[in-house]
């Protein structure tokens, strides 16, 4: 492949040179070349690509192409140019893919940082004729000032003074660079983020992870910190909980008031048996007062609970003389 670069636009060139290799880049400006056709097979001048016969042109040109990308305000030079093969015999022809000289269809103009929004494009057509030396065949100019980053190809055919040329172009970014291809989002899940991409370039975090760059983790919480309750059930589950501490202290106070039955044992009553009664005989004695003896007076043991009564046994009384 040969890249012609005009000597004024050298030192220019040769910058962009330098920061095409040091920067990687954003986009790029499509150029698909489809049909050229130069139907009477003339050069620039109106004269024969071949020798002049009886009848005409004796054969076909063997066309080539210049193709150069410069920016819109640009009436000269090229920040980029490509020269393909030639196709020969040939006046009227579609491009394949394989363009020559290490070519592909479509041609590829790279720029880096933001798309500007316009491009000048001009492509020349040249007659390859070998040892005499190449003619020019026809100059095709294009210029636009207001091209959008899009997939969908834009198609435009250019008018030379004897040939026509038919191409589409487009612009896209390179990938994970979005809107005018400024913008750099590139999907990732790890230390240093955990997101996707939206079609504008947003990152959106992955499930668990928030912040600017998707690497704050979203801890789990507990169910009763996270569930919203409407304040009419949060009412009615703080009654339920008064409720059930009221039983539970209710429980508690019949534990400690709990008495142990007492079981009453009915009183017996134990027959008294009375002894007979004898009296001996009776001696007066003398007006000198005697002591009175008294017999002693038996209590049966008191059981908490019972009354026992026990039988008094009656003492006979002895009179002394």
């Amino acid at each position: 492949m040969r890249i012609f670069v005009d000597g004024s636009r050298l030192l220019g060139l040769l910058f962009f040179r330098y920061c095409v290799e040091t920067v990687t880049g954003s986009g790029s400006l499509q150029v698909n070349l489809i049909q050229y056709s130069n139907v009477r097979g003339l050069d620039y001048f109106g004269s024969c690509c071949e020798r002049v016969g009886i009848t005409g042109c004796v054969g076909p040109c063997d066309p080539y192409f210049f193709v150069c990308y410069r920016q819109h305000t640009q009436t000269s030079g090229c920040l980029q140019r490509y020269e393909t093969g030639a196709f020969h015999d040939s006046n009227t022809f579609t491009f394949p893919s394989d363009l020559g000289n290490g070519l592909s269809n479509p041609l590829k103009f790279s720029f880096s940082g933001s798309w500007p929004g316009s491009f000048g494009l001009e492509t020349e057509a040249w007659d390859d004729d070998g040892i005499t030396g190449d003619d020019k065949i026809d100059v095709f100019t294009y210029s636009n000032s207001s091209v959008a980053v899009s997939n969908v190809w834009a198609s435009v055919q250019l008018k030379g003074r004897r040939s026509t040329l038919d191409l589409q172009f487009r612009v896209i970014c390179d990938a994970n660079f979005y809107q005018t291809c400024s913008v750099f989002c590139q999907p990732r899940d790890d230390s240093l983020g955990h997101y996707t991409c939206d079609s504008s370039g947003n990152k959106i975090c992955l499930n668990d992870w928030t912040g600017e760059n998707c690497t704050i983790a979203i801890l789990p919480t507990t169910e009763t910190t996270t569930t919203q309750i409407p304040s009419t059930m949060a009412k009615n589950i703080t009654f339920i909980t008064t409720t059930e501490a009221t039983a539970t202290e209710v429980s508690t106070t019949e534990i400690s008031t709990t008495e142990v039955p007492t079981t009453e044992v009915p009183p017996t009553e134990v027959p008294t048996t009375e002894g007979p009664t004898t009296e001996g005989p009776t001696t007066e004695v003398s007006t000198t007062k005697g002591s009175t003896t008294e017999g002693p007076t038996t209590e049966g043991p008191t059981t908490e609970g019972s009354t026992t009564e026990v039988p008094t046994t009656g003492i006979p009384s002895t009179e002394l003389p």
